[in-house]
């Protein structure tokens, strides 16, 4: 017995030191009277092992809080949740009163580690890609941004996978779509409260926009609106607009739906976050003139346009009024159907909507459950800093 004992140990030791010489493994000790104290211990000095091994490359990616950049690279390292990975080894022995964990990974399974980031990233591009050739440039944004976050996670100069560059691709995706953007002016109109409406038609590569989120200043606070299937209001005082003009910033960051990833919501503060600001002008002509007049407040003309001879029209044309007189206040948000009842009741709690014009034009569409009246424009307050401004 004793003998085997021996034998084991010296296995054991040699098994050690032949991984500590090759140089083809992370490796750490930890040592406690508690087992699963010391294999904590273990993991974390391999942690730090590989962290050492990669500060190098990952020292021009992270953020430097207070001096500690270091301690950041190890948090960044910890969003690749290495403790989970089946395949770091332990080795475990008694010493004394105390247990020693020997823990080891192959450097080519770290590796692998990173080679998974880099697929999400490409699946990330993909499903970006995917969302631009829709015209919903909102998401391909959001993705193509998320991506850079994943990049710099990663302790390579350039991040390839699957033949694809991504360190020139998912920038070179962004600047296509914020410089190639174009913002056309339509017409104006002024609204209920004596502000101007900017109609806007908005492209990309001559298509319309199904999606986008932008923002701008109206001379007092920044404002966030929505494009949806190709136009856009922006409310401006008059006196505001100077040379006859207005600048838009496209969204692209997207920081509030970081949580959507946890790896995305773990890296945020961690990782250098690449700008793309490309700040878009538009040229104003023909302003509408402030001829809105109080007595005209109440004077609600409501134009609808169809294709066909519909017989449906007078109900449709009845509850398009409802809706608006819904959201003027005048009706209660009542309606057979419970579920629309409660999603309405949500939306004018948390939105505070407000009609951007008593001149309504819309279009009535054909769905698969029978008609839409689509894009009715108003102001959405959901925050007393932010109003938004968008298409129903």
């Amino acid at each position: 017995l004793l003998s085997l004992f021996l034998f084991y140990n010296l296995v054991f030791s040699i098994d050690r030191q032949s991984i500590i010489a090759s140089d083809d493994y992370y490796y750490g000790t930890g040592l406690s009277e508690d087992q699963n104290e010391a294999r904590q211990k273990a993991l974390s000095a391999v942690t730090e092992q590989i962290s050492v091994r990669v500060e190098s490359q990952l020292i021009n990616k992270t953020v430097e809080d207070d001096g500690h950049i270091a301690e950041n690279i190890k948090s960044i390292l910890r969003t690749y949740s290495i403790a989970k990975l089946n395949n770091v080894s332990y080795q475990t022995v008694r010493k004394g009163n105390k247990i020693e964990v020997f823990a080891f990974i192959a450097k080519k399974e770290v590796a692998r580690i990173f080679e998974n980031r880099k697929e999400l990233i490409s699946e990330m591009y993909r499903q970006a890609n995917r969302y631009r050739e829709e015209g919903n440039l909102a998401y391909a944004l959001k993705l193509y941004y998320f991506s850079t976050i994943l990049m710099n996670s990663i302790p390579d100069e350039r991040i390839y996978y699957a033949g694809t560059d991504f360190t020139t691709e998912i920038p070179k995706a962004i600047h296509s779509i914020l410089l190639n953007m174009q913002f056309n002016y339509v017409k104006s109109k002024v609204n209920s409260e004596g502000l101007l409406n900017l109609f806007l038609n908005v492209n990309y590569e001559n298509k319309p926009v199904s999606l986008l989120d932008f923002t701008y200043w109206n001379g007092q606070e920044q404002v966030a609106v929505q494009v949806k299937d190709g136009n856009a209001v922006v409310t401006m005082n008059k006196d505001s607009i100077q040379n006859n003009e207005i600048y838009l910033n496209i969204k692209y960051a997207c920081d509030e739906n970081r949580n959507e990833y946890l790896v995305v919501r773990d890296l945020w503060d961690l990782v250098f976050r690449p700008s793309f600001s490309v700040p878009k002008k538009v040229k104003l002509t023909n302003l509408a003139e402030k001829t809105f007049s109080n007595a005209l407040k109440d004077s609600l003309e409501i134009c609808l346009n169809y294709k066909e001879p519909l017989p449906a029209i007078p109900t449709i044309r009845n509850e398009a009024l409802r809706f608006i007189h819904i959201i003027q206040g005048k009706e209660k948000a009542i309606y057979e159907d419970f579920f629309i009842e409660q999603k309405l009741k949500k939306y004018l709690d948390y939105n505070h909507p407000r009609l951007y014009s008593y001149h309504i034009e819309a279009d009535i569409n054909k769905t698969g459950l029978g008609y839409e009246v689509r894009r009715i424009a108003v102001t959405n307050d959901t925050h007393p800093y932010q109003n938004t401004a968008s298409n129903i």
